[in-house]
């Protein structure tokens, strides 16, 4: 289990307020389609028509900026060294005819090595459990069954012994067409999801979503489709009248992009779609008298796109890059628009050694800010600054990310992974000032107020030791 991965959702949750169950989403990272085989290694239990892989990781990890703070004199950053250690199991049947089940479950309890009583509080233990069933999987109709659940470990963007830990739970299921020998397939699939905070006060930024997919793909050649990907949700936050000023704002977005994807020749594979995106916001309610900004409780309303090129130079290496265009949920201002840039590279080196290169670029721009929340979330000594700054309570965010992953089989009882990740988020891709952030746990100005300001940079090295069988 990477670690800043588990990380990330606290700068997408609150730094870019995202919350996203975007079937067709691959979320920051930017790899892309294909992907190196599995290494010559038979693993696993054979049990009955069941193949059953245990395994422990034992992991170090040092964490050179734990709580996302900004290098300024408003605060520092706090480096942490920390242990994981992660048992789990795989279950997959080896019955191809009627039923396929696949089962995953991994805990995962992280050990922090300080003095800080802030960050040694926040040791935990998280996890994820996911299951799957396909009836019927060689017929002409499949009966899908599914669930995910995920505990995730987070921390605040702030110093503090609390926590952004969450509960995540994904449950639904489908059914899968596949007439005239299985060129054409069609999937509809519903789920409903909730996404809770452990440790938030009110149900601030609670979720719950009503989740419906569609999708479709037409092979006209036997490794090259048309594809069709629909997908529409109803979002509903839990907190009492839409968040503290308005920022948490249920929603319908409706998402349908249709395009190629394959290979065009025998090592050149091309994924092109084109679409429309709308977010559906609700109006919230305004007090009367109360002046707003004129576009504060928009909706997104545009055309979406992506476009990704990936070259299968031989078995064991492979480039890849892309450029999206789309937009996802928010939890400071209703929505935020982002172009993605990514590039990935994979290479096996002497059938024991992965290598993955992984660099993805964004631009985000969020919808307008309610005027109550931008007002009140300035830091009042900067506040003339920011009139000329933030001309018409507008803001934008530069991210860059990075990972480099080597993982090395060493026998069969035994692996290790290498992993290096990068997280810039506009410092110092942008240059400005950190007197622009959103407030935490309470209205900005009041005694609990923390402002979360939003540059900061940060590095992650872990270190896995694999014990399978």
């Amino acid at each position: 289990m990477v670690p800043l991965s588990r990380r990330l959702p606290i700068f997408v949750l609150l730094l870019l307020g995202l919350i996203s169950f975007d079937a067709s989403a691959e979320g920051l990272r930017g790899t892309g389609s294909l992907s190196l085989g599995p290494m010559d290694r038979e693993l696993g239990l054979n049990a009955g028509t069941f193949t059953i892989l245990p395994y422990l990781r034992l992991g170090y990890g040092y964490n050179s900026n734990l709580f996302n703070n900004d290098d300024t004199a408003f605060e520092q950053p706090v480096s942490a060294q920390y242990l994981q250690i992660a048992p789990g199991f795989k279950i997959n049947s080896k019955n191809g005819q009627n039923v396929g089940i696949k089962l995953t479950a991994e805990a995962n309890w992280d050990q922090y090595l300080s003095d800080n009583s802030r960050v040694e509080e926040q040791s935990n233990l998280g996890g994820v459990i996911s299951a799957s069933a396909v009836f019927f999987q060689n017929s002409p109709v499949s009966l899908i069954l599914r669930d995910n659940f995920r505990r995730a470990l987070e921390q605040r963007n702030y110093e503090s012994t609390r926590d952004f830990n969450r509960t995540i739970n994904k449950v639904g299921g489908g059914v899968l067409f596949k007439p005239g020998g299985g060129a054409l397939e069609v999937k509809a699939m519903y789920d409903f999801a909730s996404d809770f905070f452990t440790d938030v006060d009110a149900d601030w930024g609670d979720l719950v979503v009503h989740d419906v997919t569609v999708t479709g793909t037409w092979k006209f050649f036997p490794f090259t489709a048309f594809v069709m990907d629909a997908n529409w949700q109803q979002r509903s936050y839990l907190a009492d009248n839409q968040g503290r000023y308005g920022e948490l704002t249920d929603s319908a977005p409706l998402r349908i992009r249709v395009g190629v994807n394959g290979f065009i020749t025998k090592k050149l594979s091309l994924l092109l779609l084109l679409g429309y995106g709308n977010s559906f916001h609700d109006k919230h309610k305004v007090a009367a008298g109360a002046t707003i900004n004129p576009n504060e409780n928009d909706s997104f309303n545009m055309a979406v796109g992506e476009a990704r090129l990936s070259f299968k130079f031989s078995p064991t290496t492979i480039l890849q890059g892309g450029y999206r265009y789309d937009f996802a949920d928010s939890l400071f201002s209703n929505y935020t628009e982002y172009h993605k840039v990514n590039v990935n590279l994979l290479q096996r080196i002497a059938g024991r050694v992965d290598l993955e290169v992984d660099f993805a670029y964004m631009y985000r721009i969020y919808a307008q800010l309610p005027k109550a929340y931008f007002e009140e979330s300035t830091d009042p000594a900067a506040s003339s600054a920011l009139w000329g700054l933030l001309t018409g309570y507008d803001r934008t965010d530069m991210v860059l990310l990075g990972k480099v992953k080597a993982t090395v089989d060493i026998t069969r009882f035994l692996a290790f992974e290498a992993i290096y990740e990068l997280e810039l988020n506009n410092d110092p891709l942008q240059s400005r000032d950190a007197i622009f952030g959103a407030c935490i746990d309470a209205k900005c100005g009041s005694a609990a107020g923390i402002v979360d300001y939003v540059g900061y940079q940060r590095h992650v090295v872990f270190a896995n030791l694999v014990l399978r069988y």
